[in-house]
């Protein structure tokens, strides 16, 4: 996690700062883009086409409000097309690498001087990469040793020299902040407490590295305007399909980046439902499979049908050719109406050409309890819910919360269970429709429910 991040930022060190003499457009362009392009080095599916970033990045500022007042449009200018390239970008990403690609773009602009949280390189370059310093005095009884040691490294940056001091003199107080279930959130001992928020993140690095996912979120949320907008998680997979729709086409596909659990035919599907087009067909890879795939590339073409290949990876052979058709398809014009969409596990055969044309999504359950209740809550349709009775409502919403219980617990891996089950949200329509069954006589048999959705 703190590697890559010193990678990106080490990567930069030779490019003049010359943003400052250039206009708005390029300065965030190259900023951003760089950026983009560094998320490669976390996952080679992580490809993006300077076309296809032009396209969104126009895309923001024509949704941008203008406003009488300079300032104040450039001002929204800059927040509309942050949000916007993030977003794009976030819904490919998978969910553990969604924050090292925000924590970047808030770094970078604290850097840069955009933002009002002060950086200086050292302690950025000690958030990235702490080493620990072994030949300081011994820990107290209470800390284990590899977090003093820490902390022993960050008393030689400028403003933390009495830092060890206090935690020994301070001894019982700093242990009641170091046994907190949120150290994040609650205020440091003694003079410390009115240290700056990036302070905090280096001693929580230090002392209670477990927590450090959550203290980023709050310099994001701090640093960033509208921080929380970019920490909240997008809670139905059905919106997030709507609105890349709208910014494909004819020669821009999707491509799924598939994880343990997801199934994209249902979302692809779904949208079928709502955009009825001509035709849709649909197509699992493997050997032989290559003849069927063009027939249907050349109707979609030709009469504006959809096609889905599934499982792209399984035929890295034949990926090339596709992107050889998909070329001449863009040379020759076509249907407007035609469609792509390709699924496939992360491979480095996927041609980056292919990658970088599409719109990337991967669809994997959030990391927070309450994201996901609210995504298992819009899998079922408003309209049959608010039809059902108060005891199906009831039990229903009963039923979205163990699912999000049970996926959240999922970070602690197999501990408890007998294998590390993904709990998609196929099983949760499949338990609905159990408790359904269940729910329409005059006797609701519990223990029976309850073993065969919960046990």
């Amino acid at each position: 996690f703190f590697f890559f991040f010193f990678f990106f930022f080490q990567a930069e060190d030779g490019i003049r700062d010359v943003e400052r003499s250039r206009g708005l457009g390029d300065v965030y362009k190259r900023q951003l883009f760089f950026l983009l392009m560094q998320l490669a080095f976390v996952n080679r599916m992580y490809q993006y086409s300077l076309d296809s970033f032009y396209k969104f990045f126009k895309y923001a500022i024509n949704r941008t409000k203008p406003s009488a007042d300079i300032e104040t449009h450039i001002t929204n200018l800059q927040n509309k097309i942050r949000y916007k390239i993030y977003q794009w970008v976030r819904r490919g990403l998978f969910e553990r690498h969604r924050q090292i690609f925000l924590t970047q773009i808030t770094l970078r602009l604290m850097q840069k001087g955009v933002l009002n949280e002060p950086y200086k390189p050292k302690e950025a370059e000690f958030l990235l990469k702490a080493q620990p310093k072994t030949d300081g005095p011994k820990p107290p009884e209470w800390m284990q040793e590899k977090h003093w040691q820490l902390c022993v490294a960050l008393s030689q940056l400028e403003g933390f020299e009495n830092f060890v001091t206090e935690v020994e003199k301070n001894g019982i107080r700093f242990k009641e902040w170091y046994n907190d279930l949120t150290p994040e959130t609650t205020p440091l001992p003694s003079e410390w407490k009115r240290a700056p928020l990036f302070h905090m993140l280096l001693i929580l690095r230090c002392m209670r590295r477990d927590r450090i996912t959550m203290g980023l979120n709050r310099l994001i949320n701090q640093a960033l305007p509208n921080g929380e907008k970019f920490i909240a998680a997008e809670t139905s997979y059905t919106d997030i399909m709507n609105k890349s729709y709208k910014m494909s086409g004819p020669h821009t596909p999707f491509f799924y980046i598939l994880s343990p659990g997801s199934a994209p035919k249902q979302i692809v599907e779904t949208l079928v439902q709502t955009q009825r087009p001509k035709d849709f067909k649909s197509l699992s890879m493997g050997q032989g499979m290559d003849k069927d795939a063009e027939e249907y590339l050349a109707r979609g073409h030709k009469e504006g049908i959809w096609v889905f290949l599934e499982n792209c990876h399984l035929m890295p052979k034949w990926l090339p050719k596709l992107e050889n058709i998909l070329d001449n398809y863009a040379l020759e014009g076509g249907h407007d109406s035609f469609r792509l969409f390709l699924s496939g596990e992360p491979s480095d055969r996927i041609p980056i050409g292919l990658l970088e044309r599409c719109i990337k999504l991967t669809f994997e359950p959030p990391q927070e309890l309450k994201a996901n209740v609210q995504m298992a809550f819009k899998t079922f349709k408003k309209k049959d819910f608010e039809d059902k009775s108060e005891k199906y409502r009831c039990v229903l919403f009963a039923l979205c919360f163990f699912h999000g219980l049970v996926v959240v617990r999922k970070r602690f891996g197999s501990t408890g269970w007998n294998g590390n089950y993904p709990f998609n949200l196929q099983d949760l329509r499949d338990s609905a429709k159990v408790m359904e069954a269940y729910l329409e006589g005059n006797k609701v048999p519990w223990e029976d429910m309850k073993y065969i959705i919960g046990e």
